[in-house]
């Protein structure tokens, strides 16, 4: 999945594949620090990207402990979700 938006996004911006991955790869890592930092991020015209912690259910014994966890999750613009539907 990643090359092939890769390569689109290479042919739309005109740019070197190897360019254009390295964009990525800086936009990957800096939504995972902004995430880090604020554990949301809001982008204009795709959504919110909200991380949220949440305390796992026992489900193997009562010995288990429960176990804390993160979980992302996503609420799309109505732009996207509009996009989504026209498919």
């Amino acid at each position: 999945m990643k090359k092939e938006f890769v390569d689109t996004l290479s042919l739309k911006l005109e740019l070197s594949k190897n360019k254009t991955r390295e964009i990525y790869n800086k936009f990957i890592e800096t939504l995972q620090e902004k995430l880090q930092e604020h554990n949301s991020v809001h982008l204009q015209g795709l959504g919110r990207i909200k991380v949220s912690h949440r305390e796992m259910k026992k489900l193997f014994g009562k010995k288990t402990k429960p176990i804390k966890f993160s979980v992302a999750t996503m609420k799309m613009s109505s732009s996207t979700k509009e996009a989504l539907k026209a498919r």
